[in-house]
């Protein structure tokens, strides 16, 4: 089984495969370790003489979702690179035949990709070719020239730690498991013409010989390919007419010789080709700069799939099969190369299943982790350091390294956001003691200090050292530091969260980098203010309303939105898009989904809540903790294990949102809200053992809205299973690395049942009992904050009691009392507090000025009820 270390990866071939291969492996998980195997140089490989045209040849589903992720990657590559830097170019030109089924085939692979497509008439034909084809069709695609842009990949290969390249001559993939001392976890065979050879159970690859001359010609700027057959020593071959500009020269060509290994260039050859191409070019007459032939990897079909080998010592290993492209490798390699990614992942999503029955474990600071079936209570655990680490080494339990991040605590589940709520975890003593400081140094590797450790980066430049009672940061070139001094002007940060994006500060002091912290808020409050008033007088477009995790608190989110309906309707009407986290992505749906069904809703999480927490009005607490006994079905709230949050959440959705289950795909994709992208759901993805935040914003069917909400608020074992499974891979829930989600291409007005950096959010007790300058000194005299999936929190008694009914749910009354209306006069508060309420002035207006007209709640719910 894989352990917690990176996974160690083998690609077989520095082709255009393999190289397009481990550079979309590195891309999308960088932590994985590469190994490029070769037994030749470049310049002896196939990829180096092919112009790279993107050409489509295949007519199924698989290959033409192939061909297109190829096509994008190019056009993103050109986007962003000069050719001469990659060889990658936009180049148009022509395609000519004697048969028109040839057009009509190359119109039906071609056109809905490439761009400029049309087949000529008579009259462009006798125009443009003095060879005068019967049929001929033009478009405009991406040439990505070999000898450049294979480099080019491997040049940005080699920008990410942990890749090395090696000569090896292999007459079996098993050279790599039995005959090196490094262990490797996948191998990859991207071996081309060989990848039959060397995996042992494939006979059906074969060459085909191609041979181009390097021309100069400098003022033809277009690619002209003529398909045609061509008679050799009185064999008839397949073969295409082409000349293809590259940067500063054409390549002319070419043939589609089956089953020949020679690669020799004969005269033959030369004449055969020669005149050919003077029938399509009668002008080309210049001097050959070189000759190159070469072999493609032929096939009946792409072999892309996965198996096994298992090693002399009986090490299984898993082994991914790319190759047989024949010469469609440009045109399908980075399409092959994400499925291989896939691949990857569900190796790795398996892997994260198998460590789901590890029980962790503290010992003497450090945490060990281990399977249940060897677990023990900690009362076996010997008191003796010593015999505890031998204990734990004799139970098959490994050891943490608390202080890095990529291993903390089951580094599939984390996140580097999560670390920080990770620390005040500990602070409780859950877990391990968590640092005193955390602190990033300049190359982005995370640091503690008050630990006896020693730490180095992956680039060499810092160490770090402290011990028991004395800590030192030690720069390599800076000298040695206590942490008492400054260390911002070497890069040294603190770990803080602001807003959307987490920021880092220097060190000033706890307090004055508080201050700091709340100054960057404040500034940034009153700027969205600013915004949202130009999003009302209409000198601003767009405006986001954004709706953070809450748990089972999120009746104040009924009662920010019922405010909004109720004096807020000209600042709704502003409002194109709607986001939310977990139980806030519930409501945002709710609201532009359903807002008709809002009080169904509020009550079905009542009734919720009710089931949990069935304490009746005025019962006192005795009788209130006998009553919970007596009626409630699960002792331990939402942690019972007769409770599926999962399941209460899909009789939710299934009630409220009836209507859309009764549409089919089709019209389901039409709902304006849909088309518009309206609504934007915030999940959680698993990424190379890590969480990368996706903004879910269209759905095919309202299964698809379902299951993306659930997986907005799946929290792994508190909600039923590991994770919620969608086609593209794991996601769990949104506020592990986006909890209060803003856009930047749009003003964002953000709602939270936590005080700290949201716009609207509640105030210590109550707003209308505490004065403003009560509520700002406490803000500022608040000495901690934390950083939950990107947003800042005050940890403040109200927020840890908030957090709490987040996860344990008072009643009902209790909701309402103090969620439902909180939510509802912290919404009221701040529209007049700005001048925002419909009351107002300037907003009557406006109103007038753009033909609005205010309506009652209930007028509105009846219409869209009617």
């Amino acid at each position: 089984m894989l352990q917690s270390r990176a996974l160690n990866v083998a690609i077989v071939g520095e082709g255009v495969i393999g190289i397009s291969t481990a550079l979309a492996i590195k891309e999308a998980l960088p932590s994985i370790k590469l190994t490029i195997i070769s037994d030749r140089n470049f310049e002896d490989i196939t990829s180096y003489g092919p112009p790279g045209i993107w050409c489509p040849h295949y007519d199924n589903e698989k290959n033409r979702k192939w061909e297109k992720a190829s096509f994008d990657k190019l056009a993103k590559i050109e986007k962003e690179h000069s050719p001469e830097e990659t060889g990658v170019k936009l180049i148009s030109g022509y395609l000519q035949s004697d048969d028109k089924e040839t057009i009509e085939t190359e119109e039906r692979y071609v056109k809905n990709t490439a761009y400029n497509f049309h087949v000529l008439t008579d009259r462009e034909i006798k125009f443009l070719f003095p060879n005068l084809p019967k049929y001929a069709c033009h478009y405009t695609t991406y040439a990505a020239e070999g000898r450049r842009y294979v480099p080019w990949m491997k040049r940005q290969l080699q920008k990410f730690n942990g890749v090395q390249f090696r000569r090896q001559k292999l007459t079996s993939l098993r050279d790599i498991i039995d005959k090196n001392d490094e262990t490797f976890d996948v191998i990859i065979n991207c071996a081309g013409i060989d990848g039959g050879k060397l995996a042992g159970d494939d006979n059906s690859c074969y060459p085909i010989r191609g041979v181009v001359f390097e021309v100069r010609i400098p003022w033809h700027r277009h690619f002209i390919f003529h398909k045609s057959v061509s008679v050799i020593s009185g064999v008839e071959n397949r073969c295409s007419t082409y000349s293809l500009p590259l940067v500063d020269s054409i390549l002319l060509g070419g043939f589609f010789q089956e089953n020949r290994w020679d690669l020799e260039v004969t005269n033959e050859d030369r004449e055969d080709i020669w005149r050919r191409v003077l029938e399509v070019h009668p002008s080309f007459k210049n001097k050959v700069i070189s000759e190159w032939c070469g072999l493609r990897p032929g096939r009946p079909n792409v072999r892309l799939e996965k198996s096994s080998l298992t090693s002399e010592s009986g090490r299984v290993c898993h082994v991914i099969h790319n190759y047989g492209h024949g010469g469609n490798g440009f045109t399908l390699g980075w399409g092959c190369a994400q499925d291989v990614v896939a691949m990857i992942n569900q190796i790795l999503e398996n892997v994260f299943r198998s460590k789901a029955n590890l029980k962790l474990y503290t010992l003497d600071g450090i945490a060990w982790y281990g399977p249940h079936s060897n677990a023990t209570r900690h009362a076996d655990v010997p008191v003796r350091i010593d015999k505890q680490r031998r204990w734990a080494h004799t139970h098959g339990y490994k050891p943490l390294k608390f202080f890095s991040v990529s291993s903390f605590i089951w580094p599939e589940m984390l996140s580097r956001e999560l670390f920080s709520l990770c620390a005040i975890i500990a602070t409780f003593g859950k877990f391990v003691k968590a640092p005193k400081e955390i602190l990033f140094c300049p190359n982005g590797a995370l640091v503690t200090l008050g630990r006896n450790i020693q730490q180095q980066s992956s680039d060499g430049n810092f160490v770090k050292e402290t011990s028991a009672d004395e800590q030192i940061i030690k720069i390599e070139g800076k000298g040695t530091f206590t942490t008492k001094e400054r260390l911002s002007d070497y890069g040294i940060k603190m770990w803080e969260f602001v807003g959307n994006a987490y920021e880092v500060y220097k060190m000033y002091g706890t307090f004055d980098g508080q201050m700091k912290i709340h100054h960057q808020i404040v500034s940034r409050h009153d700027q969205t203010i600013t915004d949202i008033k130009e999003v009302l007088e209409g000198k601003r477009r767009g405006l986001a309303l954004s709706l953070g995790g809450c748990g089972f608190v999120n009746p104040y989110y009924f009662g920010v939105l019922k405010c909004l309906r109720d004096h807020g309707q000209f600042l709704r009407s502003k409002i194109t898009r709607y986001a939310g986290t977990s139980a806030g992505s519930l409501m945002a749906t709710l609201e532009v989904v359903a807002p008709h069904k809002l009080n169904i809703a509020l009550q079905k999480m009542y009734d919720m809540a009710d089931t949990l927490n069935p304490v009746e009005p005025g019962s006192g607490l005795v009788r209130g903790l006998i009553t919970h006994v007596l009626k409630a079905k699960h002792y331990f709230g939402a942690f019972s294990s007769g409770f599926s949050l999962k399941n209460e959440l899909e009789v939710i959705l299934d009630t409220v949102f009836a209507d859309l289950r009764k549409l089919t795909p089709e019209q389901f994709r039409e709902l304006d809200w849909n088309k518009t992208k309206k609504l934007y759901v915030s999940t959680s993805k698993y990424v190379d053992l890590c969480l990368q935040n996706v903004m879910l914003n269209q759905f095919s069917t309202y299964e698809d809205l379902k299951t993306a909400l659930l997986a907005s608020c799946h929290i792994p074992f508190f909600s039923k299973g590991l994770a919620i499974s969608r086609e593209d891979g794991y996601y769990v829930d949104g506020g592990f690395t986006f909890n209060l989600p803003e856009f930047s291409d749009m003003t964002t007005l953000t709602v939270s049942t936590f005080s700290g950096s949201a716009m609207i959010a509640p105030k210590w007790p109550l707003a209308s009992q505490r004065n403003k300058d009560e509520i700002l000194t406490e803000f500022k005299s608040s000495s901690t904050k934390i950083g939950l999936g990107k947003q800042q929190i005050s940890l403040h008694w109200y927020n840890l009691s908030a957090a709490s009914s987040a996860i344990h749910p008072p009643s009902s009354m209790g909701l309402k009392k103090d969620y439902y209306d909180r939510g509802y006069e912290d919404m009221k508060e701040f529209l007049e507090e700005n001048a925002f309420n419909d009351e107002c002035e300037l907003i009557q207006k406006l109103a007038r000025t753009e033909g609005f007209k205010f309506l009652p709640m209930e007028d509105e719910v009846s219409a869209k009820e009617n």
